[in-house]
């Protein structure tokens, strides 16, 4: 009964709908009107840029050992490691330590990866100098820069440089006109650089002897001498030795080239060029400012007389990477090469003097060959100081000598006419005084005389009756004796 109180139900759901329809276009309005308002107004803020690790600073703390004849040489290596761009260099300020001229300032320039930025722009009193950079824009990524030292007029051997930026304002940056501070493990210190002179050689002759006799058929040293540097550490790398002979070598003798008792190269000679060749595979290291002692030894060669002399030492400088020689010529020794000659050397003696009998000398002899040789005469001279002298005896390899002895003026002469056989395996002579009144700080000097030319007669052998004095033997003079209490 109530029906026509109602509305019709297809009168609600249009009206349903047309709500709906009004919602939809009211939101719609509500999110353009909030777009539009937000678009006029424009961005509310701007994000910040972290510069915190945009720009990290390190240097190449190598030390460097620099000859002074250099061209060019970077002092000082440095990078700046960027991870923004847009950041701008504007001065770099750089301590400058060491022992040097300031003069040399004045030839220092600042690169970028190979490009000129300027020149030393100021210095202070402290040791600071400063670069101006003017605003260079740095691309991101490692920038490598140099400080260059494009003169050696003012530098000299012993100098020493060393560079480095104390702290984090000594790299001057900005970023959009604003300054900032770059990352480093500060103070970013560069190389020690010490500068020296280039490596020079030197040769000296070293034989106590340079004209002396050798044993056929043996093994010889032939040669001693001293390369000294005054420069930079250089690695020896090539000896050459000439010769000139009445003998022509060949390929079957052997030359060895020794440094302290270790053989460091072998060679052959060269008949043609005259020359033995040593090729230095492992260098041989001449120290800045020292010396060595090289010596030479030959194998089996002929019966002849040879001159031999050191033509040529190179290497190369450790410091400066340059070939360094010695190319002059230096006469090394004379030897003449026989089958068969005495070869003298000391043997063990007591030091002590007293009363009684006393060896005064030991001397070592071995015949130099095959064969026998003879002594026919051996002469000392004697220094005595407070003892005297009443018995003089000759002992060879324990046996006692009759032999003819003199005494004369502080001489002492031993003659075997008819000769003292030296054998190869070698003959032990022992020179015995009886020493009476012997008072104290009593003391004997003695020592064998050798022949100074070849008109003396001090020391006489023999082979096949053909008789020599001492003037050609190798190894002479010995060493004295000293006895005393």
């Amino acid at each position: 009964m109530f029906e026509h109180l109602s509305p019709p139900l297809d009168q609600q759901k249009k009206d349903m709908m047309d709500f709906k329809i009004y919602l939809t276009l009211l939101f719609i309005a509500i999110l353009v009107f909030v777009f539009s308002l937000s678009m006029s107004k424009g961005p509310v803020s701007k994000a910040a840029v972290d510069l915190h690790n945009a720009a990290i600073v390190i240097a190449d703390s190598t030390d460097q050992i620099v000859v002074v004849d250099f061209s060019r040489l970077a002092v000082f290596n440095l990078v700046i490691q960027t991870s923004q761009s847009g950041l701008v260099l504007n001065k770099i300020k750089v301590y400058v330590n060491g022992l040097y001229d300031p003069a040399i300032l004045a030839d220092l320039k600042l690169y970028h990866q190979g490009m000129q930025l300027g020149q030393m722009a100021d210095i202070d009193e402290q040791g600071y100098i400063y670069f101006d950079a003017a605003g260079y824009k740095l691309p991101v990524g490692q920038n490598e820069f140099s400080i260059l030292l494009a003169s050696n007029q003012y530098l000299a051997a012993g100098d020493i440089l060393q560079f480095s930026l104390e702290d984090a304002q000594a790299v001057f940056l900005s970023y959009q006109d604003h300054v900032f501070t770059a990352q480093g493990d500060f103070p970013v210190t560069g190389g020690l650089i010490s500068f020296i002179e280039k490596g020079s050689i030197s040769a000296y002759n070293n034989f106590k002897k340079t004209d002396f006799l050798a044993a056929s058929r043996e093994a010889n040293q032939i040669a001693s001498f001293i390369l000294n540097n005054t420069g930079e550490m250089i690695d020896l790398r090539q000896i050459v030795v000439g010769y000139q002979s009445d003998q022509n070598l060949s390929t079957d003798q052997i030359f060895t080239l020794s440094d302290d008792s270790k053989t460091v190269a072998i060679s052959k000679p060269d008949s043609d060029s005259q020359q033995i060749v040593f090729i230095l595979d492992k260098p041989v290291v001449l120290a800045a400012n020292k010396s060595i002692n090289l010596k030479v030894y030959a194998f089996d060669l002929p019966v002849g007389v040879y001159d031999f002399h050191l033509i040529q030492a190179q290497g190369l400088g450790f410091a400066s990477g340059q070939d360094i020689e010695f190319s002059e010529q230096l006469f090394l020794s004379r030897i003449e090469v026989r089958d068969h000659f005495p070869e003298f050397d000391n043997g063990e003696s007591n030091k002590a003097l007293s009363s009684g009998w006393n060896t005064l000398f030991n001397l070592k002899v071995k015949a130099r060959g095959q064969d026998n040789v003879s002594l026919n005469k051996l002469s000392w001279r004697l220094d005595s100081y407070g003892v005297e002298i009443s018995e003089v005896e000759i002992w060879a390899n324990n046996q006692f000598e009759h032999t003819d002895l003199i005494i004369n003026e502080g001489q002492i002469t031993a003659n075997w006419p008819l000769g003292l056989s030296v054998s190869p395996e070698g003959t032990d002579i022992k020179l015995l005084i009886k020493a009476d009144q012997v008072e104290s700080s009593a003391s004997l000097q003695i020592y064998l005389l050798d022949d100074k030319s070849e008109a003396s007669d001090n020391l006489i052998w023999s082979y096949n009756q053909q008789y020599h004095n001492s003037y050609l033997l190798p190894y002479l003079p010995l060493n004295p004796n000293i006895l005393s209490n």
